[in-house]
């Protein structure tokens, strides 16, 4: 029988496997999974099935079994928490979905990661789920983390205008205006914004006068 780390590296090639090599690979790990619960290697042995079922074979169910078998040794797997992200994509279940999207990226640590699942949440918050609320929360985690990060702020801002949350848009535009990046020309754009908002949205006429003081 073959090593169990040699499964595993066959097991992140399974791309060139053909039919019978796979149904080989699949009976070597699942011989030495028997051998090896409750041990070290049980979790990447669980991971491995699981990939295989779940990519080659196209067996989300089957795929299932071994995740939820990895999810009560490691409750905070990435590669565990991804595959429910497809899972549920898969069943069109979007709330479960989105639980699970917001269980991946709490774990995940890379900002390009970050940034990418907080874009397919914010799209499920307002497309499936009809909670902008949600969208507004996912990126303002992301701000936490990283105050400048632009497509987060112009996302925030485009929400707060549809959902006509216009102190929290003044707040941020605020903190555009504070941002040493912002050119002149976009300082000008933002002052009268606020304009419009203080003059049409909130008839605060005194903040009128002084927004339009500001751009002088």
């Amino acid at each position: 029988m073959r090593h169990v780390g040699e499964a595993g590296q066959e097991g992140a090639q399974v791309g060139g496997e053909g039919s019978e090599d796979l149904e080989g690979l699949v009976k070597t790990y699942e011989t030495t999974l028997k051998k090896m619960r409750r041990k070290p290697t049980e979790p990447d042995l669980l991971i491995g099935l699981g990939r295989l079922y779940w990519k080659r074979l196209e067996n989300l169910e089957k795929a299932e079994g071994f995740y939820k078998r990895l999810k009560l040794i490691d409750s905070k797997s990435e590669a565990m928490l991804a595959f429910y992200v497809e899972y549920y994509r898969a069943r069109g279940n979007w709330k479960r979905l989105f639980t699970a999207q917001q269980n991946l990226f709490s774990v995940t640590e890379r900002a390009s990661a970050r940034l990418r699942i907080a874009t397919e949440m914010a799209a499920l918050a307002i497309d499936q789920l009809n909670k902008p609320e949600k969208a507004i929360d996912v990126w303002k985690q992301i701000l936490r983390a990283q105050p400048g990060q632009s497509m987060a702020r112009g996302e925030l801002a485009t929400l707060y205008r549809s959902t006509r949350k216009w102190n929290a848009l003044l707040e941020l535009l605020k903190e555009d205006l504070n941002e040493p990046q912002t050119s002149d020309n976009q300082r000008i754009e933002i002052h009268l914004e606020r304009v419009r908002i203080y003059r049409d949205e909130l008839r605060l006429d005194a903040m009128v006068v002084n927004s339009y003081l500001a751009i002088l």
